[in-house]
């Protein structure tokens, strides 16, 4: 019976023993693998353009990050999207390396006073955009 017992305790000592030396391998050998992805914001969202007058000129910025892990090209547009229509008024491409950082600096004025609408930054190669929306004032 003792005997039984002290067998027991020993492999469950073992068992102990095994999962942690495995898992404190498995720590120091694996790599975690890093998420992969593109940061897109505006700069100073707090203070982006809502009621617009027409032929008065308005500026915002959109920052790239790129966290891709390599250099990366970004094909992307601007443009204001009214009601179906998409009025394109910026478009290009951005080289960005890899870890780093481009903010660009737009700027718009609309003709005539807009009905609800939305300014739309697309990154087309990588399905991801960001928008906020203005309104005609007079």
């Amino acid at each position: 019976s003792i005997g039984k017992s002290f067998l027991l305790v020993f492999f469950v000592v073992l068992a102990i023993y095994g999962v942690v030396y495995a898992w404190s391998w498995s720590i120091s050998t694996g790599k975690t693998q890093s998420e992969i992805f593109t940061e897109l914001y505006f700069e100073d969202n707090l203070h982006l353009p809502s009621q617009v007058i027409p032929k008065h000129s308005y500026f915002f910025q959109f920052t790239l990050h790129n966290l891709e892990g390599k250099d990366m090209e970004y094909p992307y547009e601007v443009y204001t999207e009214v009601g179906r229509d998409k009025l394109i008024f910026d478009k290009g491409t951005l080289f960005v390396k890899a870890n780093g950082y481009k903010t660009i600096q737009e700027r718009f004025a609309t003709v005539d006073v807009l009905p609800k609408s939305e300014i739309v930054v697309d990154l087309l190669n990588k399905h991801q955009h960001i928008d906020f929306w203005i309104e005609g004032s007079r």
